[in-house]
């Protein structure tokens, strides 16, 4: 299992003003290419519902 977490933070107050997270099963036997297009996908889908409240 993989875990990609993604925070936002204010560059003064440093601060976490957006946070996204995605948890997703992983193949040992996966090729790189195949676990970069996994990355890619959900790494797309998590800055989909970035900025909150567009969606």
């Amino acid at each position: 299992e993989g875990k990609l977490v993604v925070e936002l933070a204010d560059s003064k107050s440093k601060e976490v003003v957006w946070r996204a997270a995605s948890r997703r099963y992983l193949n040992e036997n996966q090729s790189p290419e195949t676990r970069r297009k996994l990355i890619d996908e959900v790494v797309s889908e998590m800055f989909s519902k970035y900025p909150p409240g567009l969606n």
